[in-house]
């Protein structure tokens, strides 16, 4: 069986593999699921990677703070990107 734009994908998974938990008729729909989720999350760790590139760029001697002399400490000062990725 062949469907109009659509490419068939054969792949060798463990036994042991999550997917096996699912009824047989179902598993292609979850590994569907599971591929595109793993796209989305492959993009958003691409635009985290050029995010956290762009923040390691930026100069300290020449951005302001408009916190200093006030005694308040920024937002954020005790976060470092690296927490979040």
């Amino acid at each position: 069986m062949t469907a109009k734009g659509l490419k068939r994908l054969d792949l060798w998974i463990p036994e042991s593999h999550p997917i096996y938990s699912y009824p047989p008729y179902s598993r292609a729909r979850v590994a569907r699921e599971w591929l595109n989720i793993g796209a989305h999350l492959t993009a958003i760790e691409q635009e985290l990677r050029d995010l956290k590139a762009r923040l390691l760029d930026v100069d300290p001697a020449k951005e302001t703070n408009s916190y200093a002399g006030q005694g308040k400490s920024a937002p954020g000062d005790s976060v470092s990107i690296d927490d979040f990725i």
